[in-house]
């Protein structure tokens, strides 16, 4: 991975970082994350549920990053990464 810290290790194969990157640009290009589209990179998003059963809430979050910063949106009880974390991430950038 390009631009890692001097003297700081990867524990994943060069083709394993690759692999990521494909994937985390395709969320941007196309995916849950393309509202971020032209101001990061890539992007991973996802949600997180808690509470008993039936009554099932959701935690929404994001991580993005562009070739200068690598951030991260966390929403308690947000609806999805897309929907509620990543307008979060455009207003820090716009």
């Amino acid at each position: 991975m390009r631009g890692v810290v001097p003297g700081w290790s990867l524990f994943l194969r060069s083709s394993a970082t690759e692999m990521l990157q494909t994937m985390m640009k395709a969320t941007v290009d196309s995916g849950t994350g393309k509202s971020l589209k032209g101001v990061m990179t890539g992007a991973k998003t996802g949600t997180a549920q808690w509470g008993k059963a039936g009554a099932l809430q959701t935690h929404a979050w994001m991580i993005a990053y562009n070739d200068k910063y690598a951030v991260a949106s966390f929403v308690e009880v947000g609806d999805s990464g897309g929907s509620t974390a990543a307008p979060l991430i455009l207003q820090l950038f716009r």
